[in-house]
């Protein structure tokens, strides 16, 4: 798997050389021109498949927390702090941290509701207030 991120044409031309046989090219730029000129053919004969667009977080964020709750995150974590404490901790946050609300608590806040027309959910993150404090950083 190769991943691309830059927007430039040219580069993303050598992305595509460069992903394998049989591989895939994910490519997360956004390119304002209509047309980008692709290598179609080498990439037809080696199989290389190419991806874009925005992730469905809110379909892959159950499957992501489960997989993370199997994992020790302990060396990628400075520290971990409690989800009441997060609104006053948040400013001084520097390096790698974690804040903990539990697992259960957060899939289940992210679990898609009955409604597939309902857009947001009640998570702290997605609060008024969280935007605004994330917006002052």
């Amino acid at each position: 798997m190769t991943v691309h991120t830059s927007g430039n044409p040219s580069s993303l031309a050598a992305t595509l050389r460069a992903t394998w046989p049989d591989g895939v090219c994910t490519d997360t730029g956004i390119y304002y021109q209509p047309t980008v000129e692709m290598p179609l053919l080498p990439m037809y004969t080696r199989g290389v498949r190419f991806v874009t667009g925005r992730v469905n977080a809110r379909a892959a964020i159950p499957g992501v927390l489960e997989l993370l709750s199997r994992c020790d995150l302990s060396p990628a974590v400075d520290r971990i702090v409690s989800w009441e404490d997060a609104p006053s901790v948040w400013p001084t946050m520097t390096g790698k941290n974690r804040l903990h609300q539990g697992l259960k608590g957060l899939i289940e806040s992210h679990v898609p509701q009955e409604s597939p027309r309902r857009r947001h959910h009640s998570c702290p993150p997605c609060s008024d207030s969280w935007r605004a404090l994330a917006r002052s950083r």
